[in-house]
């Protein structure tokens, strides 16, 4: 029988992470910059403080956002002196819920669904050392799935061919017609 998959098997361990003393504006660049949704807010001893989301950021810009959508300010001038002296400290979420590198991917996995959580920083004796998305996990549930390689490709991509359908039932190419999009406000940013 096979090892139970941990935190430490499909975390991020090389993960960004900004002080509390930031910029703001700093903060929302770095994760454009590496598309990324949220940053850990660590101290110098690399100890968490909170997490600063993408989510916390537009909810701090928004009455730059109103201004420059009613015209009462030019697109790229200085919307609010304010903006640009806030701080990672006033906007981040202060109250997070860590990992332990040993926790089991069922465990974290079923949290994240049964609280509607996106993402967990992991850390060991209050040291961030990783991070963790729902991304990840499936990243890592189809990687094993499919007999997919280290880099996440299958046997099939890497040889340039289209993956075989399930079940002998041939895959319709995406198509306007065929395509469901559904967009619902996710609220999970705030943890």
């Amino acid at each position: 029988m096979r090892d139970k998959l941990r935190v430490r098997d499909v975390m991020t361990e090389d993960v960004l992470a900004v002080g509390p003393e930031t910029s703001v504006t700093d903060a929302a660049e770095q994760m454009i910059a590496n598309g990324i949704r949220a940053l850990p807010v660590t101290n110098e001893n690399g100890e968490v403080l909170g997490i600063i989301t993408d989510r916390r950021v537009m909810d701090h810009f928004l009455p730059a956002i109103t201004a420059l959508a009613e015209g009462e300010v030019d697109e790229g001038a200085e919307v609010m002196p304010q903006l640009e002296s806030s701080t990672v400290r006033d906007v981040m979420r202060r109250t997070v819920m860590c990992l332990h590198e040993e926790q089991t991917l069922d465990e974290v996995a079923a949290l994240m669904i049964n609280k509607d959580i996106e993402r967990f920083m992991v850390a060991a004796e209050g040291k961030l050392t990783g991070f963790i998305t729902r991304g990840d996990i499936l990243r890592r549930l189809v990687r094993s799935e499919h007999g997919r390689d280290e880099e996440g490709m299958s046997a099939a991509a890497a040889k340039g061919k289209k993956p075989e359908a399930r079940e002998g039932k041939e895959r319709p190419e995406p198509t306007a017609e065929n395509l469901e999009i559904r967009w619902e406000p996710d609220e999970s940013d705030e943890t």
